[in-house]
């Protein structure tokens, strides 16, 4: 919110309603985080898996997405991101790194004047920044291994299906017919 306050000059009705948004946004994302938190189940994902098939609201393309990632889960049960990121790879630079969890954020919805104000703010951020954190294969020749050595198909998978997910939501967000 403070982004907002120190833009210079404008309109203080438009900075208000700004803030206005944002704090409806995060009343909003406070009510949603501990959904959020709750540990992962696959039971229960395959339940509201179930559950949105049968559904007069069921799409393909959702549905086809869910299956991707229930395909995803079900081949790395127990695989995260994380794992592919080894400690002490990355040298941490003066002009900041760009960390997992700030590309993998996502926040829903917002009118289109926030949505430019926002995403011009975080670009703007994010280009300062010298290195990002990536998840990677690594092969040390001349050090034994001594961890586990996974396949690197895990992230080549779920990366896209992150896109397609975020792409939807957003063109979900936007669609005349589910807003009525």
């Amino acid at each position: 919110m403070n982004w907002i306050n120190e833009e210079e000059g404008g309109d203080d009705d438009y900075k208000q309603e700004q803030l206005d948004e944002l704090e409806e946004m995060k009343t909003f994302g406070d009510s949603f985080l501990p959904a959020l938190r709750k540990p992962f189940r696959k039971a229960d994902f395959k339940r509201s898996l179930n559950a949105y098939r049968k559904s007069s609201c069921c799409e393909s393309r959702p549905l086809e997405l869910a299956l991707e990632f229930e395909k995803l889960i079900s081949d790395y049960p127990k695989r995260s991101v994380y794992d592919g990121i080894p400690t002490d790879y990355y040298t941490y630079n003066e002009f900041g790194t760009i960390e997992v969890d700030q590309y993998l954020s996502f926040y829903w919805g917002g009118s289109d004047s926030l949505n430019d104000t926002f995403f011009e703010m975080v670009n703007t951020d994010l280009q300062e920044s010298g290195e990002q954190v990536e998840p990677v294969s690594l092969q040390w020749f001349d050090t034994p291994q001594h961890e586990e050595n996974y396949p690197f198909d895990y992230e080549p998978r779920l990366f896209p299906l992150l896109l397609e997910l975020n792409n939807y939501l957003y063109q979900y967000d936007h669609a005349k017919e589910h807003h009525q």
